[in-house]
């Protein structure tokens, strides 16, 4: 009666029509199969755990946090699910607490292909219990929640046990609950036979020794199983257990991993991580020492070994690769890493465009990409076979790391007392240039004129000539396809992209400790990006072992390199070269 006289009396205001539209905002249909779900979807309904990976797989790919998403609708920005859609003037998607006016529910219980979300186009359905949970969250307030990777942990109460076995510790009251929910019973006690197998595999990854079997099944006190535990985290087997799952987050191998896929030593660092699980490091110094071991004060081996980890990646060691797109990929590698691992996050989406699901913008991926991009290293894991790429770390012995300390100390003190003697000698009026000029002289390996080159023969490249060594006749150079013009003091070889001049046999091989100078005049016919000028290598590919010249931007660069660039040295001048003109090169 009560209903009666209330629209009675809105039809009398000429209101029946507002009526109509209360009425229908407010009506809650739920249909038959989402009623039916609803008995066995959880009491309390949590947006990260039940809600986002419903919108994630069946809504976000329209309505995620891309800037063109469908409708101006964000239904993974709390803020845009509240508001008034753009597109239905007077609606909005979500309002918490209110299933009857939220658009969202209404068009996911929809037959209507015109009006049903998903669309049928799109290929993708809501089952009824995801419509059921939607339904509950919404109706449970609609609480939106940080990534899980952003919630501080929470303790929480464990359930109490809902069957006739107790539980035998919080774990078991979760797990007891479950079952019950799900109308099934625990599984009765296993023997302890089972049960010392079960727990050898878990924590040491072997199986248990007669021995250790009998020990066990004879131990009756309440402690037996404790004291099992107590054993086998202490077996050296257990830090190899736990530490192959950290062998997988740091995609850890022995090898390069592309095609030429060389072996790799890093299995100190793999020790490491084994030695950190038995000894029980903290997580906060196990991920710090990971993370920045060699940026900590008073940094010792162990630290920087530890940040190998940075560098699990696979390299390439292909000759023919471009150095700076592999050196890029290893950059982005090790952002991703650090994301998986650390942080709970797939950041390498936002390598691409702004995260869809996760809130990581394409400029957040790149700042903290810039960490690693400032590394001093080279796209290419090219080196020979005496080399180790760097950056490399001596594994000493501690009595060895004691006499590299006093030697150190040595060289220090012979250094100081160099300084000190040089310093009162005056070179200008103790050596005269006569008596300097005559000892280069005599010191001379070879000397080469390109001014007699003698023709002797042709190869598949081109006609071939040899230039004698005025200091050892035995030791000519060897020229291929040679082109002539003046120089300073007769002729001057012509440097193209299709000819070269090589050095005698054993002339200029030099090691680090030995002092040698080469000498030559250059005259660059232009400005170079980067050109050579002398190299002495065994091949250039293999980390530049040796040391050469180079222009670059008609600067002279000077490389030393054992393996380039982390056992190198390197100069390069602050004058450029004056282009078409001879300029006089000295290296000593």
């Amino acid at each position: 009666m009560y209903s009666i006289n209330f629209v009675s009396k809105l039809f009398r205001t000429g209101s029946i029509i507002a009526l109509a539209a209360i009425v229908s905002g407010c009506e809650v249909n739920k249909p038959d199969d989402v009623l039916e779900a609803e008995k066995n979807i959880p009491e309390f309904v949590d947006y990260n755990y039940h809600v986002r990976p419903i919108l994630s797989d069946k809504c976000m790919r329209c309505h995620g946090p891309q800037q063109d998403a469908e409708a101006g609708l964000h239904l993974s920005d709390p803020e845009s699910a509240y508001a008034f859609l753009k597109e239905s003037p007077g609606k909005k998607a979500i309002v918490p607490g209110n299933l009857g006016e939220s658009e969202a529910y209404r068009r996911f219980i929809s037959d209507d292909p015109e009006y049903q979300m998903p669309p049928p186009y799109s290929h993708l359905t809501l089952t009824a219990t995801e419509k059921a949970t939607l339904a509950r969250w919404i109706e449970q307030g609609a609480v939106y929640k940080p990534h899980w990777a952003y919630l501080t942990p929470e303790k929480v109460t464990p359930p109490a046990s809902q069957t006739t076995a107790p539980a035998g510790n919080a774990i078991d009251a979760f797990v007891t609950e479950r079952l019950t929910k799900e109308g099934l019973a625990p599984s009765p006690d296993a023997d302890k036979e089972t049960i010392i197998r079960r727990l050898s595999f878990d924590l040491t990854g072997l199986p248990p020794t007669i021995e250790h079997i009998d020990h066990f099944l004879a131990d009756d006190s309440d402690t037996a199983y404790d004291t099992l535990i107590d054993r086998l985290m202490e077996s050296p087997a257990y830090g190899e257990r736990m530490a192959a799952h950290w062998m997988d987050v740091a995609r850890y191998a022995d090898s390069d991993g592309y095609l030429d896929d060389k072996h790799r030593v890093v299995h100190p660092w793999r020790d490491w991580v084994i030695k950190a699980f038995n000894d029980n490091m903290p997580y906060d110094q196990f991920v710090t020492w990971q993370l920045a071991g060699d940026l900590m004060q008073d940094a010792g081996k162990d630290q920087i070994l530890a940040t190998a980890f940075n560098r699990m990646h696979k390299k390439n060691s292909e000759a023919g690769i471009d150095f700076e797109e592999f050196r890029s990929a290893y950059v982005a590698d090790r952002t991703d890493t650090i994301g998986t691992a650390f942080l709970g996050l797939t950041v390498g989406c936002a390598r691409c465009h702004d995260h869809k699901y996760d809130p990581i913008s394409h400029k957040d991926y790149y700042e903290l990409y810039a960490f690693f991009n400032s590394t001093n290293e080279i796209g290419t894991a090219v080196y020979g076979p005496d080399q180790t790429p760097g950056p490399s770390l001596m594994l000493t012995s501690d009595e060895q790391q004691e006499n590299i300390k006093a030697l150190e100390g040595y060289l220090e003190t012979l250094e100081t007392d160099y300084d000190t003697a040089f310093s009162s000698v005056d070179v200008a009026t103790n050596i005269s240039e006569t008596t300097l000029d005559r000892g280069l002289r005599n010191a001379l390996k070879a000397h080469y004129s390109f001014d007699n080159a003698k023709l002797t023969g042709e190869d598949g490249k081109g006609e071939t000539y040899s230039a004698a060594n005025l200091i050892d006749s035995g030791t000519p150079a060897l020229l291929n396809q040679p082109v002539f013009a003046e120089g300073v003091s007769g002729k001057a070889f012509v440097v193209s992209d299709y000819n070269n001049a090589r050095m005698g046999k054993d002339i200029g091989w030099y090691d680090r400790t030995d002092a040698f100078s080469v000498e030559l005049w250059v005259k660059p016919a232009k400005v170079y990006g980067d050109i050579s000028l002398l190299l002495h290598t065994e091949d250039l590919r293999l980390g530049f072992n040796g040391y050469s010249l180079h222009l670059v931007d008609n600067k002279v660069k000077f490389l030393m390199a054992h393996s380039w660039p982390t056992n190198a040295l390197q100069l390069t001048s602050d004058v450029a070269l004056p282009a078409d003109d001879w300029s006089q090169l000295i290296l000593t």
